[in-house]
C-alpha cells in the first residue's frame, strides 16, 4: 500500500522501493550499522542522485514537487526498509529555508551536500516555548542554551536551532562548528544517533519566526505517522507470514482463534494509523484549518499503534523477535524511539484537546 495518488508519486515509490531493496537489505544495513564506526551516510549520494532528498520542495529548487504526499510516499518506504539516514530531518530544515528565502541553502541541501538537524527539543514538550535565548550581536544574533537528543546532529553541518526572540520562537541557522557550540554524541537504540547541543554566545542567522516553526513540526509529526506506517505494514507482513508457515502440534499458528485475534487487532491499529496520516496529509496540503489537531491526533495514533504491534510482532516471533539478526526486533526498536521524539502520545492528546477547545486554535 501506498500514500502516493499521483502517476509520479506511484514512481517515485516504485523507485524507492527497488533503490532500498537494492541497498539497504537488512543483513548488508545490520553490519554497516554495527560497530564503533557505524557508516549512517552510506545511502545518502544515491538518495539525492535520485532526487529523493528533493521530494517534498518545489522545482524550482531542483525538488520534485513540494507537497506533504510526496514526503510521505518516501518515509512510508523509509519505514519499511529501516532508512537511518536523515531525510526527515532534512525536509524539516529545508521548509525552514524555504520560507526564510534561503534558495542556495536549499538547493545545496536538496543536492545532498550539506546537512541540517533540527535542533528544538529541550524537554518532553515540542509546544513549550524554547527556553533558548536569541539576543541581537552586531548584524546578527548569538544563542545561548541547550538542546537535548538532537537526531543526527553528530552528522550536521550546521542547525536549525529554535530561540526565542523578543518572547516569541524564532528559528536561526548556527553552523556546527561555529563558536560555542559543544555536541555530546551518542548512540540511539535505533542504531541511528543523536547530541546533546550546547551554545554558549554562539553566532546565528535569523530565518523565520514562529509560523515556520509550527509547520517544521505540523510536517514533522506527519512524516513520523507515515513512517509508523510503513514499519507497521512491514511488520504485519512479516508476521501474518510466520505464523502460516511456523507450526506447533502439526498445526500452522494461524489456525489458533488466540493468534487470529491478535493478528486482527494488529491489522486494525494499522489501517487506524494509515487512514488518520492520510487524512493529516491530505489536510495539510489543502492548508485545512483543522491541520495542526489532525497531526497530532495522527502522531498519538502511531504513538499507540506502533507500540501493539511492534509488541505483539515480538510475542509472536517467540524469544527471536528480540535477537539482533531479525529485523522485528530493529524495527520494534524504531517505533519505542518515535513514540519519544518530538512528544509523547499523552502531550499530543493534550495538544489535541486545547486545538478543538475553540475553532481559531485549530487553524
Amino acid at each position: 500500500m501506498s500514500f502516493a495518488v499521483t502517476e509520479a508519486q506511484t514512481m517515485l515509490a516504485d523507485m524507492l522501493t527497488r533503490l532500498l531493496a537494492s541497498e539497504n537489505e537488512f543483513e548488508a544495513r545490520r553490519h554497516r550499522l554495527e560497530g564503533p564506526a557505524p557508516d549512517r551516510l552510506a545511502l545518502w549520494p544515491l538518495l539525492a542522485e535520485q532526487g529523493v532528498l528533493g521530494a517534498a520542495f518545489p522545482e524550482e529548487f531542483g525538488g520534485f514537487g513540494g507537497s506533504m504526499r510526496d514526503l510521505a510516499v518516501i518515509m512510508e518506504r523509509a519505514g519499511q526498509s529501516l532508512v537511518v539516514e536523515p531525510l526527515l530531518a532534512s525536509t524539516v530544515c529545508g521548509r525552514v529555508l524555504l520560507a526564510a528565502g534561503e534558495a542556495d541553502q536549499l538547493v545545496e541541501l536538496i543536492a545532498g551536500e550539506r546537512i541540517l538537524a533540527f535542533a528544538h527539543m529541550e524537554g518532553f514538550d515540542p509546544f513549550a516555548p524554547p527556553a533558548t535565548q536569541a539576543q541581537p550581536q552586531g548584524d546578527g544574533f548569538v544563542l545561548n542554551g541547550n538542546k537535548q537528543a538532537v537526531r543526527h546532529a553528530d552528522l550536521a553541518h550546521g542547525f536549525i536551532v529554535t530561540a526565542t526572540l523578543n518572547g516569541a520562537p524564532a528559528c536561526f541557522l548556527a553552523e556546527a562548528d561555529a563558536q560555542g557550540v559543544q555536541r555530546e554524541a551518542f548512540r540511539l537504540l535505533d542504531a541511528a544517533a543523536a547530541a546533546t547541543l550546547t551554545f554558549t554566545n554562539t553566532p546565528a542567522r535569523y530565518l523565520a519566526g514562529a509560523d515556520a516553526l509550527a509547520d517544521a513540526l505540523l510536517w514533522s509529526h506527519a512524516g513520523l505517522a507515515a513512517e509508523v506506517s510503513g514499519i507497521a505494514d512491514a511488520l504485519n507482513t512479516a508476521t501474518f507470514a510466520y505464523l502460516n508457515t511456523r507450526k506447533q502440534f502439526g498445526f500452522p499458528l494461524a489456525s489458533f482463534q488466540a493468534l487470529q485475534h491478535r493478528a486482527a487487532d494488529m491489522f486494525a491499529a494499522a489501517e487506524e494509523t494509515r487512514i488518520l496520516a492520510a487524512r493529516t496529509i491530505t489536510a495539510i496540503d489543502a492548508a485545512a484549518p483543522g491541520r495542526f489537531a489532525l497531526a497530532s491526533a495522527a502522531k498519538t495514533v502511531a504513538d499507540d499503534a506502533g507500540r501493539k504491534i511492534g509488541h505483539e510482532a515480538v510475542q509472536m516471533h517467540g524469544g527471536m523477535g528480540v535477537s539482533d539478526e531479525l529485523n522485528i526486533s530493529h524495527y520494534m526498536r524504531r517505533l519505542a524511539a518515535i513514540r519519544a521524539e518530538l512528544g509523547s502520545a499523552d502531550v499530543h492528546r493534550a495538544r489535541f484537546a486545547s486545538l478543538n477547545e475553540g475553532a481559531s486554535h485549530a487553524a
